[in-house]
């Protein structure tokens, strides 16, 4: 029952992951799929923001 759950769940998953191993650490460095849900536009605004935020607070404990 479980394994029939596990099955299904992953019925759309489909695609290719490409990671980074080094020094007991993993990195996804790139993911590719035809029916992906990831956006690339909305990653590259929410690291932008990310950036500018920690730009703001550094120059607020100034």
């Amino acid at each position: 029952m479980l394994q029939a759950l596990i099955d299904k769940s992953q019925e759309y998953v489909n695609g290719t992951v490409r990671l980074k191993l080094y020094k007991g650490s993993v990195s996804v460095v790139g993911r590719k799929s035809d029916d992906s849900l990831f956006d690339e536009k909305s990653r590259l605004l929410k690291m932008m923001l990310v950036l500018m935020i920690r730009k703001t607070q550094k120059v607020l404990s100034v």
